[in-house]
């Protein structure tokens, strides 16, 4: 699958990474795994990392359909969470970026955007700098 998530291993955060061609609908089919896995807590920190993706399948349309699905998913499971998006990429970044715009206008996610990994994870207030630290 083009999206996975994995929790750290004192499960005080969640990874989620995109890789290759992602759609709206494996990023919402991930997120109903992801919030039905049982070391899910409400409220945890979320870093989405795209430093894989080759295309987006999503425009402007497809990417306010798809914050609405996920804020309706996020108050039901966990209002306010943040997340952090890695995308060092111009694709994954522009795109991230539209979400981001969407998502300033709503509830549900916090949602800060970063090209720099180290950024990324020192938004969501952790120590480490690297993804593999923070897995580790």
């Amino acid at each position: 699958m083009p999206v996975s998530h994995q929790f750290t291993a004192d499960n005080s955060a969640a990874v989620i990474h995109l890789f290759g061609v992602v759609d709206a609908d494996e990023i919402i089919d991930d997120i109903k795994l992801y919030h039905s896995d049982v070391r899910y807590r409400p409220g945890l920190p979320e870093l989405a990392v795209l430093d894989g993706v080759v295309d987006m399948r999503l425009n402007f349309p497809s990417t306010q359909g798809l914050f609405e699905r996920m804020r309706c998913l996020y108050l039901r499971h966990a209002p306010n969470t943040k997340l952090s998006i890695y995308a060092p990429g111009d694709l994954a970044f522009g795109t991230s970026r539209m979400f981001q715009t969407v998502a300033a206008g709503g509830d549900g996610l916090d949602v800060g955007l970063h090209r720099a990994e180290a950024d990324a994870i020192g938004w969501l207030g952790r120590a480490e700098t690297t993804i593999s630290d923070l897995l580790n």
